[in-house]
């Protein structure tokens, strides 16, 4: 009977154990909003100041009761934009609302933990299942549970991964249908879960078992009879429990410390990738200069250039001088315009760097200082270097020069009493250099604020 006894009482506290585990877990959670294309917590954005203010509530009562066991803040963001910017963003995010709560509630910041997992794919699958009016719905699952985030061929060269594989399914339209109903709730929402250790319920827990383990309600209940009590050692004691010991739950956590190790490491790795993103660093993708040496000629220029990735950007360039003085038959007239391919090297971070360039060019011009004139076309090829530096978070200084072959054909002529005598027609060819730049930078579009546009 001693035997039967102890199963029974084993019995009846496993379940209670495990119960009062979950009471001890998630004592309440919220998500707020934050606004697309922002990486900031916003009080006053949408009703986050009234689901904040009731989760500062659950969390000032628990703090009162020396209760609180960590804190998680969890972000995500959609598959929209590049994988290294979302992790920025949930990054950034995570710090932000970690900080909030930190301050406004006084919590000590070491139990704050944060769980930014850039992409969130697992909401979105979650998203996609609970829709019906998903497009080719089995499909959008089956590739975000079985095709890789990032496919790499032998040289570690990326070749494609899950995304391209949901852009390209049934022509971009499953694709486009999520982007338009459910990344924007992806974007902007982040969840935050406030646990506990609920010591009152476990100690009137160990309690109850027992009283239950060491009178004679055991066997009125389980066994059918009556008999003398006997003493049965339980897993925990009610000291134990009054000291705050739960060997359920340190099992438990240990076994999930075990099970989390590789995904620690992976966050690690995650963080480290990100350490321009915890600084705040923008990561822009245009770009717009003007060349200030040529203003010295009265040449005013402008330029453009769109950073494809870290090594590689695409510039075109307009310089336009358009001056006369018909009165006295002198003109300036002359405009280039040249496109170039770059390849960035010893890059310190976006927009910092050498590069070396190929471009092409074609020019206009008309020139005539009041004795001979010479009006025609030309293009042009060839190579050019230079470096950018930053000089604030948005403007930045770039130098350079550019060597290549010049071909042109041109008129010359001559002006004599209010009109113009064409002479002949004449071509040149040209080695040497064919530009020098000293320009101002301003940067924009910053992909760590990624949101409404895109």
């Amino acid at each position: 009977m001693n035997t039967l006894r102890l199963m029974v009482v084993i019995a009846m506290l496993i379940p209670s154990a495990v119960y009062a585990d979950h009471k001890g877990g998630v004592s309440d959670s919220v998500k707020v909003l934050f606004k697309l294309g922002h990486r900031h917590y916003d009080p006053g954005f949408s009703d986050n100041a009234a689901r904040m203010d009731a989760f500062m509530r659950s969390l000032h009562r628990a703090d009162s009761m020396n209760n609180i066991d960590h804190i998680v803040i969890r972000s995500s963001a959609s598959p929209d934009g590049t994988n290294r910017a979302n992790e920025r963003l949930t990054v950034n995010r995570c710090r932000s609302l970690a900080e909030y709560i930190s301050s406004r509630g006084r919590i000590d910041a070491a139990k704050i933990e944060s769980a930014p997992v850039g992409i969130g794919w697992d909401e979105l699958r979650q998203m996609v299942m609970e829709r019906s009016d998903v497009p080719c719905r089995d499909e959008v699952v089956r590739i975000i549970d079985e095709t890789p985030v990032l496919i790499t061929d032998a040289e570690g060269k990326i070749t494609g991964g899950r995304k391209k594989a949901l852009m390209d399914l049934a022509g971009g339209k499953p694709y486009r249908w999520m982007y338009d109903n459910l990344f924007g709730e992806l974007r902007s929402g982040l969840g935050i879960s406030l646990y506990v250790n609920d010591l009152e319920a476990d100690r009137a827990e160990a309690a109850r078992l027992a009283g239950l383990a060491s009178g004679s309600g055991v066997n009125d209940i389980a066994m059918g009879e009556s008999s003398e009590s006997q003493q049965i050692t339980l897993p925990y004691s009610p000291d134990e429990a009054e000291q705050g010991t739960d060997i359920t739950g340190d099992l438990l956590r240990e076994e999930a410390a075990d099970s989390s190790q590789e995904g620690d490491s992976g966050s690690a790795d995650k963080a480290s990738d990100s350490d321009e993103a915890v600084a705040g660093e923008p990561l822009h993708r245009f770009a717009l200069k003007t060349n200030l040496l040529y203003y010295a000629i009265l040449m005013p220029s402008i330029e453009a250039e769109w950073r494809i990735n870290r090594d590689w950007s695409v510039n075109i360039e307009a310089d336009v001088a358009w001056w006369s003085k018909k009165s006295r038959h002198k003109y300036y007239q002359l405009a280039v315009v040249s496109p170039e391919v770059r390849r960035w090297f010893k890059v310190r971070k976006p927009w910092h760097g050498m590069y070396a360039g190929a471009f092409l060019g074609y020019t206009w011009y008309d020139l005539e200082n009041g004795r001979r004139g010479h009006r025609g076309e030309g293009g042009a090829v060839g190579l050019s270097w230079g470096y950018m530096w930053p000089i604030s978070r948005c403007w930045s200084l770039e130098a350079g020069i550019g060597v290549g072959y010049l071909y042109t054909r041109y008129k010359e002529y001559r002006p004599f009493d209010g009109h113009y005598l064409y002479e002949r027609t004449k071509s040149s060819h040209y080695v040497g250099p064919l530009k020098a730049k000293l320009a101002i930078v301003w940067r924009f579009d910053d992909l760590n604020r990624k949101g409404g546009r895109k």
